[in-house]
Formats: structure tokens, sequence, C-alpha cells
């Protein structure tokens, strides 16, 4: 068994059995034989990382618990582990996702902006819209862009072929299409009275010019027309809007030659007719009945 050598002893053989005790764990060049220090021969602590060369440390060297959290990570990344404020900005780049590894559940509205849509305005991708919200005709078939269209409709002589299919008997009449006047407006002749009625402006409008038609001396401007009798049979008139017209008286009472009846037209060409029926009077000429006015 290899010692020391004995103080004061081993007269003669100390330097063999010092070189004995030595071998045991030195080369004859003085370093140490190969697995000479074990863990037992390590101070804690001993061993720092730069003193560990790579690759030297295995699986089965680790921790229990280090080599589970390392099996879970390879194995994949469990969902919700990976929050927003863990990513740097700009670590994930669209090289590191798989195709269809994103779904639309997981993406927030509004967080995909135009410019990240690799397919926009891009053969068979998806359409872009210009500054008006609209598809740019370069993105358009031929056949629908803005100039082709322009060309094909938007003629005068595809205007004519449109006046020239639309019989002039069928403007202005029942079943047909509705006219319009030299202000390009439709005669308010070819506008239901229901219409009418149901705009507060323009109810309150034709209840002027009915109270307006129940006073025609206000209306009557310009020329007027007398019988054998000097009496009134037709004036011509402008309504408050300006718009002329015509009074007819139609008939008076006898005696008194009071106005029983008239008409009052509104517009040229006339568009609107104002009829006072018959108004009731007594033996001096005064009122007693007075019928609505009628408007056709």
């Amino acid at each position: 068994m290899a010692r020391l050598p004995t103080v004061g002893g081993d007269s003669g053989s100390w330097g063999e059995v010092l070189n004995d005790y030595l071998s045991q764990s030195h080369d004859v060049d003085g370093k140490l034989k190969t697995d000479t220090v074990g863990p037992a021969q390590l101070k804690p602590l001993s061993v720092t990382n730069a003193a560990l060369a790579n690759d030297t440390i295995q699986e089965a060297k680790l921790d229990a618990g280090v080599r589970a959290k390392l099996n879970q990570v390879s194995a994949g990344i469990a969902d919700g582990s990976v929050t927003e404020e863990k990513l740097a900005d700009g670590a994930v780049s669209s090289g590191k996702l798989g195709d269809g590894s994103v779904s639309s559940a997981k993406i927030q509205d509004g967080a995909v902006s135009t410019d990240k849509i690799a397919s926009l305005g891009q053969a068979n991708g998806v359409a872009s819209l210009d500054g008006n919200s609209h598809v740019p005709d370069s993105q358009l078939p031929a056949r629908l862009s803005d100039a082709s269209l322009t060309a094909a409709y938007a003629t005068a002589a595809q205007g004519a072929k449109a006046d020239a299919a639309l019989a002039a008997s069928q403007k202005g009449v029942a079943s047909g299409v509705a006219a319009l006047d030299a202000t390009t407006k439709v005669p308010s002749g070819q506008i239901p009275m229901q219409a009418i009625a149901d705009s507060s402006e323009l109810s309150s409008s034709y209840v002027s010019m009915k109270v307006a038609a129940k006073n025609p001396d206000l209306l009557v401007v310009g020329a007027v027309a007398l019988d054998a009798s000097d009496l009134v049979t037709s004036a011509a008139v402008v309504w408050p809007d300006g718009t002329p017209g015509t009074l007819a008286i139609t008939s008076r009472q006898a005696g008194t030659n009071a106005v029983l009846a008239y008409t009052i037209t509104y517009g040229s060409p006339v568009t609107k007719t104002f009829t006072q029926p018959a108004i009731t009077r007594n033996s001096s000429g005064a009122a007693t009945n007075v019928p609505q006015m009628v408007v056709s």
C-alpha cells in the first residue's frame, strides 16, 4: 500500500517509498493522471463556467427540475405562455411564421394595416381602394374602367340612342315616365297630391297658395278682361312666388253681380288649378256658405 516515507526511518528506501506514493496520482512528467480527480476531491463551487469545455455537460447530469423545463420548451410552447410584453418589437418576422399558423381568431380587429397584406393589389390577391374608397382602374377589367365606360356610354351618340329608345308618348303620362321642365325639375302636375300632403314644406306652401287664391284681387297684375257690363271676366295674376297664372270668373249672382265661382291657374303651362265652387249668397250678396277651395 502506497504511503509517505517515515520521518527518521526508511533509511536507504525513502526515495522509492515517496515515488510509489506520488505515482498513485501522477504520471512520470508530474501531471495528474486521467480520472485522478473525482467529485470527492472537488471543493464546492470550485468548477467555474470558464473552466467547462463546450458541450461537456450531458442532460443526465442536469437537475431533474431543469431537465423538465427544457423538455417542456422543446416539446412546444404552451398556449398563452409567451405574452406580448415578452416579445421585443420586430422579434417575430413573417419568415418565422408557418403558413396558416396564425388564425383570424388570434388577430385583433384593426391590427393588420393594408401595407402588411402581401397580396394587396396583386394577381390572385385582394383589391385595394384608392383615396376615394374606389377600386382603381388599374385593378378593374378593361371593360369596366372609367375610361371604357365613359367611351361606351357617355357619348352624345349614346345619349341620342337613349332618347330615341323612349317614345315621346311615354313622357308625362299614366304608366309612363316623368318628364322634366325647362329647369330640369319634375313638374308639380306629375307629383302625387299625397306626396305633397306628406311634405310639411310643400303642404305649408299650398296652404298659403290656397289662402292667396281665396283673395284673387291681391293676385291680379296687368291686363283685365271686361264684359259688356264692365264686369271682370278674366285677368292675369302673379302668385307670391312669381309664378304667372290666370283668373277666370265662371259665375256671378244675378242682381248683385257678386262673384259666385272662379278658377285661378298656376304656371305657364298650367301645372295647378285652384277652383272655387259656387258660393251661396243672400239677396244682398253676402256670402252665407263658402265651399272649400279645390286644387287639381
